[in-house]
């Protein structure tokens, strides 16, 4: 006998994501004032709203902190605020609204970059 099918969960548009996310895998420095020194980080995917990140020196949620990434010999900074903690210390930040410059750059980075799938869909590297 064959289970029944599978019902096919779509999440309301609520909680849909506004912009694709894109892989990166690269360095990042995390900045949070009150924690001192600038934190090296995992920048494992970024998107023109924010970014996924993993790290142990990760503020805790609600926390404002700045991102710098260094790629093809232009640096994109951002601030943003810690929406998120997770296992293996991942995290997401929020962008604050970016000026015109830093967009620019975060625009020509993420056309470089593959999308990343869907949550619950399979990786094909």
């Amino acid at each position: 006998m064959r289970p029944p099918p599978r019902k096919l969960y779509i999440k309301p548009m609520s909680q849909r994501r506004n912009v694709p996310r894109y892989l990166y895998g690269g360095e990042g420095e995390l900045s949070h004032p009150p924690a001192g020194n600038p934190a090296e980080v995992t920048v494992v995917s970024i998107s023109l709203g924010g970014c996924r990140l993993q790290g142990p020196k990760i503020p805790p949620t609600g926390e404002t902190c700045g991102i710098k990434i260094e790629w093809r010999g232009r640096e994109f900074e951002a601030v943003g605020q810690v929406c998120w903690k997770g296992k293996n210390n991942t995290a997401g930040l929020k962008f604050n609204p970016l000026p015109d410059h830093s967009l620019e750059t975060l625009r020509e980075l993420c056309a470089n970059l593959r999308l990343e799938p869907p949550s619950g869909a399979p990786a094909h590297f």
